[in-house]
C-alpha cells in the first residue's frame, strides 16, 4: 500500500512538473492572446501549487515545484522580455510567494477548512511577493514604467491568479467527485 502512494505521488509529480515547464512555453506560442497570456499562465501555475498543496508531501519534491513555472517564463522570454534585469531580481520573491502558498495551505488546512486556509496563502502569497516589490524597487530605482506595471502584476495580478488558480482546483474536484459517484 505504501509502495503504491509513493507511486502515485511520483507521477503526480511528473505531471505538475510537465504543468510547470511546458505551460508557460506553450502559452509564449499562443500569440491570439494578447496580454491575457499573464492571466492564464498564472491561473494554470497557481492550480499546480494548489495540487502540490494538496497531492504532495515529499518537500524534496514541492520545492522545485514552486520554482520550475518562473523559470521556464523566464527562459521562453514570457516573463517580462526586455526587462531581464528587474524581472530576475523578483524570482526570488515568486519563489517565496509560491512556496508560502504551498506550505501555508497545507499547514492551515490542519488548523482550518481547505478554502479559508487557500485565501488566507492567496493573501501571504501576494503580500510575500508585492513587498518584494517594493524593496527591490527601491533598492534599485525601478524606472516609472516599470513601476508601474510591476506594481500591477506582482500586486493585484498575484491575488486574481491565485484566486482562480483555486476556482479551478475547485472545479477539478468538484467535477472529480460528480464523475465518481
Amino acid at each position: 500500500m505504501k509502495s503504491e502512494v509513493k507511486t502515485n505521488e511520483s507521477l503526480t509529480t511528473v505531471i505538475l512538473i510537465g504543468i510547470g515547464l511546458f505551460v508557460p512555453a506553450f502559452f509564449q506560442q499562443v500569440a491570439f492572446l494578447g496580454a491575457n497570456k499573464q492571466l492564464i499562465i498564472g491561473t494554470i501555475v497557481n492550480a499546480m501549487l494548489f495540487a502540490c498543496a494538496l497531492k504532495l508531501n515529499d518537500y524534496k519534491k514541492i520545492v522545485p515545484l514552486t520554482i520550475l513555472p518562473s523559470l521556464s517564463s523566464m527562459a521562453t522570454g514570457l516573463l517580462f522580455s526586455g526587462l531581464t534585469k528587474y524581472s530576475v531580481s523578483m524570482l526570488p520573491f515568486i519563489w517565496i510567494g509560491n512556496l508560502a502558498l504551498v506550505l501555508g495551505v497545507k499547514y492551515f488546512s490542519k488548523k482550518i477548512k481547505f478554502i479559508p486556509a487557500s485565501v488566507v496563502s492567496i493573501a501571504i502569497k501576494a503580500s510575500i511577493i508585492y513587498l518584494g516589490f517594493k524593496l527591490m524597487s527601491s533598492i534599485m530605482n525601478f524606472p516609472p514604467k516599470v513601476s508601474t506595471m510591476f506594481s500591477t502584476t506582482f500586486g493585484i495580478t498575484q491575488v486574481y491568479t491565485a484566486t482562480l488558480g483555486l476556482a479551478l482546483v475547485l472545479t477539478i474536484i468538484f467535477v472529480k467527485k460528480l464523475r465518481d459517484e
